[in-house]
Parts: structure tokens; C-alpha cells; sequence
């Protein structure tokens, strides 16, 4: 969940509405199996309404290339991350792994799926 401290009762009214309006953008990073092409970000932003973006690309030990990228979108992280793994997923690139060792696969120090 989200957790927003204020120290102006302003602030915090403002931060609410933007929430509620969906004025505000969840910005997500993961590490995927593969590299996603552009026309495969391209065909998955149009469809989903997400921004997405390859970060960085590499050669993984265990997992083959693996790639970090990162996801924009208008929704909270709670429903983006379940629509992003389903439209990764159906283009062939599979949010991978459970933590840690799959963000060191990659090159990456910080967990697989973090919400920004």
C-alpha cells in the first residue's frame, strides 16, 4: 500500500485528489525474460495504455537475456503489476524470478518488481 506523510493538511488534500483523480503515475521497473523489440513495446503500450521502456539488457548465467525495464501508468501499483505481468506475459517476456537473485542475474542491485 501507499503510505503518504504531509506536513500540511494542504499538501495532503492535494496528494488525495490526485490519487482519487488519477492524476498521479505509478512508476514500476522489473526484470523480464528476454529483450523486448519496439514494435512488441510499441503493440503492449498501445493495448495497455503503459508506458514502457528498456532500461538495460544482458546476458544472464541462468535465466538466458535478460532485460530491465521499466513501466508507467496512470493506475495504482496494486492493479498495474497484475495487467503488466499479463501483458508481458502475452508477448513472451515473463516478469521473472522472487526476489534478489534475479535483479543480481541482470546486473542490477534492488528486488525484480519495485514500485517507484
Amino acid at each position: 500500500g501507499l503510505v503518504f506523510l504531509s506536513r500540511c493538511p494542504e499538501a495532503l488534500r492535494r496528494a488525495k485528489a490526485a490519487l482519487q483523480s488519477g492524476e498521479a503515475e505509478a512508476t514500476l521497473a522489473a526484470v523480464v525474460q528476454g529483450e523486448p523489440s519496439p514494435r512488441t513495446i510499441e503493440e503492449v503500450n498501445e493495448v495497455s495504455g503503459f508506458g514502457i521502456r528498456v532500461l538495460r539488457s544482458s546476458e544472464g548465467l541462468r535465466f538466458g537475456r535478460l532485460s530491465l525495464i521499466e513501466v508507467t501508468t496512470q493506475c495504482g501499483p496494486t492493479l498495474a503489476i497484475k495487467a503488466i505481468r499479463q501483458a508481458l506475459a502475452s508477448v513472451g517476456h515473463l516478469i521473472i524470478g522472487n526476489g534478489q537473485s534475479c535483479a543480481r542475474a541482470a546486473g542490477v542491485s534492488g528486488t525484480y518488481l519495485a514500485v517507484t
